[in-house]
């Protein structure tokens, strides 16, 4: 989630992308490379000032340093004041809400010579505001009303709000090159973040059967979490120089991840003390690692014909602990008896093979056979009747073909192309239902096609 700055370039790859980009890239990727260190000094600014004094500042500067080293600050800040009023004189949500402060850096520091290139990243971002809120009855039922007496900056809440992240990181990118044999790049990262957000969910201040006009709700409900994710990612690659048309890369990527977070609940009416208004609190401790191993070709055939072709192992390992943390608490739950541990773990080989030909210097013709893998997934909701569901992983398999290119004198460019896929155990997400609940669903198949021009 760490905000959009300073950017060198955006690309946007068509999917599935698992040979290079490994697992849950069956769509695509959409790639961001920040700008980097140079050798000649540059920087810009800029500012927007608007309503609510929603601030959206951003600026960067660099240059080298002598000795081969270069750098480059940047930050942004985003921010926008309190612009909604809390109308109820009970509970304790915040008197003003929805204003937000969010400030965001990056400094990075680069070393070049002939052979070899470092670049060094270290970022972090603080966030501090309230959560979006919820406005019970703001719809008159059985229309397309807003209730009586509605105000976009008016609400009436009486539970806990509050929101904050912090997030930290830094990463490694080395590369040599081995004149004649090719270049040998080493990637590591270190990511961590905390984000704590809590509101009142039921989204009113008074509670009546049947729960409608402004502000009125069936029950109150007052939610909230704290999350902690810390993730390690090492890559290491081999990208060979042109031999006789022939280019080649392959390496090895791991990826560990620990994600823990915590469900909190609270009670009502609340005493003014967290720790006495706490009621439910549920420990989520998640672990994921994953692997891969990749290597890809390319062969210039001729000055009109390419073909590239490569593939990929990647193996995830998934585990899930739910314990309940309630004070005096009781190690059953909604009929379930926690702790609860679940594991999943799979892998898949992916592939893909594609060419291209110049019909004519201005005309290509192209296509590609791509399959992409998305990893198990566990759903480990413990509320509202839910049980811990694991999803198998999903495979897809990708056709696309067509042409693209000019007229000679370049007035007129055009495409045309077909494309078909396939996904097995399709995972999906449902919402509500009879229990009211998020479950974790797969369907056995799922078919797209068509064309565009």
């Amino acid at each position: 989630s760490f905000p959009v700055f300073d950017l060198a370039n955006v690309e946007v790859l068509r999917g599935p992308q698992g040979t290079l980009f490994g697992r849950n890239t069956p769509a695509g990727v959409v790639k961001l490379t920040s700008a980097a260190p140079r050798d000649v000094w540059s920087g810009y600014g800029s500012a927007s000032w608007a309503t609510y004094n929603t601030v959206n500042a951003e600026a960067a500067v660099g240059g080298p340093i002598g000795g081969g080293f270069s750098f480059r600050a940047s930050g942004i800040l985003q921010r926008r004041d309190n612009w909604i009023t809390n109308t109820s004189t009970t509970g304790n949500a915040n008197r003003m809400l929805e204003g937000y402060t969010d400030l965001a850096g990056r400094f990075q520091i680069a070393y070049h010579s002939d052979d070899f290139n470092a670049l060094l990243n270290v970022h972090g971002r603080d966030l501090d505001g309230t959560p979006r809120v919820f406005r019970a009855g703001a719809i008159q039922q059985g229309s397309n009303n807003f209730s009586a007496g509605f105000r976009p900056d008016r609400v009436a809440l009486d539970g806990y709000t509050s929101q904050s992240l912090t997030q930290w990181g830094i990463n490694l990118k080395l590369d040599y090159h081995v004149d004649g044999v090719g270049t040998f790049y080493s990637v590591t990262a270190f990511e961590k973040a905390r984000v704590e957000s809590t509101g009142d969910i039921d989204g009113g201040n008074n509670y009546t059967f049947p729960p409608l006009g402004l502000n009125n709700a069936l029950f109150p409900v007052n939610t909230g979490g704290l999350t902690r994710p810390e993730e390690f990612s090492q890559e290491l690659r081999f990208a060979s120089d042109e031999f006789g048309g022939f280019r080649a890369q392959g390496g090895l990527y791991y990826f560990n991840q620990k994600l823990n977070y915590a469900e909190f609940n609270y009670n009502f009416p609340t005493t003014g003390s967290r720790a006495r208004d706490l009621n439910s609190f549920i420990d989520h401790r998640n672990s994921n690692e994953n692997y891969g191993v990749f290597a890809s070709v390319e062969y210039k055939a001729t000055d009109k014909l390419t073909l590239r072709a490569g593939g990929r192992y990647s193996h995830d390992d998934r585990d899930d602990l739910i314990t309940d943390r309630t004070p005096g608490g009781s190690p059953i739950i909604f009929g379930l008896r926690l702790p609860i541990r679940t594991r999943t773990n799979d892998g898949e080989f992916t592939w893909d093979v594609s060419g291209s030909y110049a019909l004519t210097p201005d005309v290509n013709f192209y296509a590609r056979v791509a399959t992409g893998y998305q990893g198990p997934a566990i759903q480990d909701r413990v509320t509202f009747g839910s049980v811990p569901v694991v999803a198998p992983k999903q495979t897809t398999i990708s056709g696309e073909a067509g042409f693209k290119g000019a007229t000679p004198d370049q007035t007129l460019r055009f495409a045309l192309d077909g494309y078909y896929w396939s996904t097995d155990d399709l995972q999906i997400t449902a919402v509500g239902g009879a229990s009211n609940s998020t479950r974790l669903l797969s369907a056995a198949n799922a078919v797209g096609y068509g064309v565009e021009a």
